[in-house]
Formats: structure tokens, sequence, C-alpha cells
């Protein structure tokens, strides 16, 4: 929802005026993630976020974000809202430079997604499994063919298997009934493969917390993550994983973590399977140098944070 009547503005502001645990607290921190865009429509989260700093005098801080696309109209909602944020945390370049356009504001922050604040696990060698998970996605919109990337899928899936490696479809969205379940676009995939191939390949439909999922993608070799946060939270349990960006936060946050040869795009028909190949090939060298750059990204981020919320003593 992007428009808001007469009624959202006063039941937001009574529920508000009502909530005695948010009178409490010294900042609102918004929920990280790739909501500022005109896609999702985010207008009525900016306006109850205003109503904290505008009722309450409460410090409120965006948590980093991915801006955009935005239509004209959602442009003029982010500067009307800025104003009442004491931060504005971005989470890559590109939204960086969209943002910037709109305001020079010093609140503007760019920082690397909330997701690098999980402490990683490290890298250390383990030994085969011939076991890769796959998180498919929906995704008909920025000029996308949904058809053009289950090929996409259906070759990676023919690729591996003829490698004798087994595939599970695995997401970080599953198993929730009130949310997105990325399992029935897996169960559709799996469906339109040959017999021979389908056999070796299965949809995990499960709905894991966080530690569980993160334990769960220790089992496997590596990861082919359209979700950008099954790639984000694989490195960080140790497993190498390969990025499907059909939104452009995918290959920003590839770039940052130096890993732009292994973002591939969701309409990607060219040089996939070569990409692939070479992402299955890494070397140990290799794979201690991109986990030590998530190492790195890691401690970064827990130093920006510190300076931006500092602790109390």
């Amino acid at each position: 929802m992007n428009k808001l009547t007469f009624l959202n503005r006063l039941y937001y502001l009574i529920a508000i005026l009502l909530n005695q645990k948010v009178k409490q607290q010294d900042l609102i921190i918004a929920a990280p993630g790739g909501y500022i865009n005109s896609y999702y429509g985010f207008e009525n989260k900016l306006f109850v976020l205003s109503l904290y700093k505008r009722i309450l005098k409460k410090n409120i801080m965006m948590a980093p974000q991915s801006i955009g696309p935005l239509s004209k109209r959602d442009e003029k909602v982010i500067t009307d809202y800025l104003p009442y944020f004491s931060d504005f945390l971005v989470r890559d370049e590109c939204s960086y430079q969209r943002i910037r356009k709109l305001s020079k504001s010093k609140k503007i922050k760019k920082v690397y997604d909330a997701a690098f604040l999980f402490k990683p696990v490290g890298y250390s060698e383990k030994s085969e499994r011939k076991r890769v998970a796959i998180s498919v996605r929906e995704w008909s919109y920025d000029n996308r063919n949904q058809e053009t990337y289950c090929e996409l899928i259906r070759g990676f899936v023919n690729e591996l298997v003829k490698q004798k490696i087994e595939v599970v479809f695995l997401s970080t969205c599953q198993g929730n009934p009130e949310y997105l379940d990325d399992s029935l676009l897996a169960k559709k995939i799996k469906a339109s493969l040959p017999k021979d191939i389908r056999e070796f390949v299965t949809v995990d439909n499960y709905y894991y917390s966080l530690e569980e999922l993160r334990f769960e993608l220790t089992q496997y070799d590596f990861v082919i993550g359209t979700r950008l946060h099954m790639c984000i939270l694989s490195w960080l349990s140790g497993t190498p994983a390969l990025n499907i960006s059909y939104e452009e936060k995918g290959k920003e946050c590839y770039d940052y973590l130096e890993l732009s040869e292994y973002s591939i795009d969701y309409n990607e028909s060219g040089k996939s399977l070569i990409q692939l190949q070479q992402f299955i090939q890494l070397t140990e060298a290799a794979k201690r140098k991109h986990f030590s750059k998530i190492d790195v990204i890691h401690e970064e981020m827990k130093w920006q944070l510190n300076d931006l919320i500092p602790q109390k003593k």
C-alpha cells in the first residue's frame, strides 16, 4: 500500500499513542531490507516512522536499505520524510547515488547489508558432499522474463546433475503461510525437468529458523542464490554462494564483496554455464580470499554501527 487515507493516518496515530513500550525507547530503528522501492510501496512505513519523531519526539533511524527504482511521486515522498530521520542508511553504491540526487543531507550514509552484522564462521576446508542448494524467486518486473529465468535454472540443474551433484531447492522464504513461498516455483521447475534429471532433485519446503538455516547451509558444497540473503547467509555460514541478481541489490552487494564475476543476471542466457563452471572450480586459495573479505565486511559493519549507536556504559 502506497497512498494513505485519512482513516489510515488516524489508525496509525492512535496505535502509536497507545504503545507504552515505544514510549520507553531512546531510538526507533526501521527494519532493514529493500522495500524503499516503488514496486512495493513505502509511504505508509515512512509516515508511521515520522510519527515517532513528530508525536513522541523519538529519534528514528533507517537501517540499511536498497533505494529504488523510484517513481517521480515516490522521489518526492523520500524528500518529504527524510528530514525526520537522524540517520538514513543505504546498503550499496547505486542506492547511495540515487538518494543523493534527491538530497545532499549528511543524514544519508552508505554502509553494508545489515546481515553482515551476523558473525561469520570463517573458512575451513571440508570434504566434498556433491550437494548444491538453489534458491529461486518469481520476478516479472523490471522487464524480467520469468520463462528465461526458469530456463537458466533448468540449465544449471541439468549441468549439476550431469556432474553427479545432488540438487536441493532451498530458500530463505518458504514454509511460512503468511509470506511468499519460493518452494512453489521450485516445484514447478522440478516438474518441468526430464525424468532422469528429476530423480536427483529435491524440493525442501521446510520452515527454518535463522540458526537452523545457517546450519543447513553448511551441508552443501555451494549455493546458487536468487534471494540475496540466501547468498549472504551462505557466505557467513562457511559455504560459497553464486548469485543470480533479479534486482540491482545482488550485483551491488557482490561488487563490494569483490565477487562481481559470480553475480549472474536474472535473465542471463549467454555465459551463465561458463560462470557456473568457474565457480565450481574455485581453488582453496580463492575461497580463503573471498571468505577473508566477508570477515572484513563484518568487522567494518560492526564498527559503522557502533559509530552510529554509541554503546551505553
